[in-house]
């Protein structure tokens, strides 16, 4: 469950259905790596939705609709930056490699909820964790002793 912070609907030919830019507004200090980029999960999740007819509105002739990429969006607002930048993940096609990827990854996920399996891994996300005394991968050594 989740929102998306901007819908841009982009220019098209009259008659077809417009794609759809989806835009996540970002606020920290470090902005990602164009690889970290190309292989952004929310943005690749994003698109996916678009596709699979999440933003479709039958009630006002919006049906079909196809993603034309995501965006993540630096402000700035932590480093005193004054101008935003903006960093694209292309369009990915429904049968492309980075569709197969991610189709991949949710059936992996998938995999884990139906297992009840939920096993630690690190990540970026490890530090700003205050949990990592606990942490099976992270942790300096036994939490207990005797």
């Amino acid at each position: 469950n989740g929102y998306a912070d901007r819908v841009e609907l982009a220019s098209t030919v009259p008659g077809d259905a417009p794609s759809v830019v989806v835009v996540d507004l970002k606020t920290g200090r470090t902005k990602p790596s164009g690889p970290a980029v190309r292989e952004h999960v929310q943005l690749a999740l994003y698109q996916y939705a678009v596709d699979a007819g999440a933003l479709d509105r039958p009630d006002e002739d919006l049906v079909g609709l196809t993603s034309g990429g995501a965006e993540l969006v630096q402000l700035g607002l932590e480093d005193g930056t004054l101008q935003a930048t903006s960093q694209q993940q292309e369009a990915h096609a429904p049968d492309g490699p980075e569709r197969a990827a991610l189709r991949a990854r949710i059936g992996g996920v998938a995999r884990l909820l139906r297992e009840e399996s939920f096993p630690a891994a690190a990540g970026e996300h490890c530090r700003d964790c205050g949990f990592v005394p606990l942490c099976p991968v992270r942790s300096p050594g036994s939490v207990v002793e005797r």
